[in-house]
């Protein structure tokens, strides 16, 4: 009897803890939910980076939405909605009319080809939907936005990338990005805000021409890798640019004068909290190049560095 309650006493210590396994296999529950989980994001960043790589290389297999037949011939005021148009002809504002391009709108333009407005233009984007003006072939470019004597445009949320200006008074490309010129008395004019220019060269103004015309840069704008003989990103000749504040000149070059801005007989003003950052020139006026025009400028309440030769250099 005895040996038999041993037995019975053992038994009873080996009896198999059912709540104990149904607490592993609650674990085993949760351990392999996680790792689905972590699956399920792995893949979801892998497209998501395969988006990425395709948005930052436009040759991968754009498409298009077809060009409305009415860019070719603009009457009165002229909304473009969403969408990636190529586009193969110059567009033309006449004198009276207008074009938008509201939030999400991209231009990529065949070479040699742009915008001439003698109306108004506006560029309408918003804080992740921008307007793009860029090339189809980087290597190409396009030309610009050409505004002429009573043209006006406006820039917010905008980029311009890879243009190479156009011919202007010589043989010489002017305004990479966007080129003012004016042949009377009505001053061209254009306000820019929340916008980018990057990529964009001409023989004179990288990313912008100025001749006597009305320039507003107003807040948060940015000027990067632009380059030209001389004013890497804007050349000032007889005309008027007011540039506010928080504006980032970066990485602008020069073969000439001017790394960033070049002023030809101009007015310039300056505010305040602007950058001026790695801007550089072959001879003078790393960030600034004055010659024979009015800059007015508290170089103590802007940021300038690393810019070379020099910061500013007047005439």
């Amino acid at each position: 009897m005895r040996q038999t309650n041993i037995i019975g006493d053992t038994c009873k210590d080996r009896r198999i803890d059912y709540g104990l396994i149904d607490k592993i296999n609650r674990q085993y529950e949760r351990e392999a939910k996680k790792e689905a989980l972590k699956a399920k994001l792995a893949k979801k960043k892998g497209i998501e980076e395969g988006e990425e790589k395709a948005e930052q290389n436009p040759a991968n297999d754009i498409k298009y939405i077809k060009t409305p037949d009415k860019l070719r011939d603009i009457k009165g005021s002229y909304s473009l909605h969403k969408g990636i148009y190529m586009i193969d002809f110059e567009i033309h504002v006449p004198k009276g009319c207008g074009l938008i391009l509201e939030p999400g709108v991209e231009f990529y333009f065949a070479k040699d080809i742009g915008i001439t407005c003698k109306g108004r233009f506006e560029a309408k984007g918003k804080s992740g939907l921008e307007v793009l003006l860029t090339a189809k072939d980087k290597e190409d470019g396009w030309k610009n936005l050409y505004l002429k004597s009573g043209a006006e445009a406006i820039l917010d949320y905008a980029r311009f990338s890879y243009g190479k200006g156009r011919a202007y008074q010589n043989e010489l490309k002017k305004g990479g990005a966007v080129l003012l010129g004016c042949e009377d008395d009505m001053n061209p004019t254009i306000s820019i805000n929340n916008s980018k220019f990057e990529y964009n060269s001409a023989d004179y103004g990288g990313a912008i021409y100025n001749y006597r015309g009305d320039i507003r840069i107003k807040k948060d704008n940015k000027f990067e890798n632009n380059s030209a003989e001389s004013g890497g990103a804007i050349n000032l000749c007889i005309g008027n640019i007011e540039i506010d504040e928080n504006n980032i000149f970066e990485n602008n070059f020069a073969k000439e004068t001017g790394g960033a801005i070049y002023i030809s007989y101009g007015d310039i003003r300056i505010d305040k909290n602007n950058t001026f950052e790695n801007n550089s020139a072959v001879h003078n006026g790393g960030a600034i190049r004055n010659y024979n025009g009015k800059l007015n400028i508290n170089k103590s309440k802007n940021i300038f560095k690393n810019n070379k030769p020099d910061d500013i250099h007047e005439v």
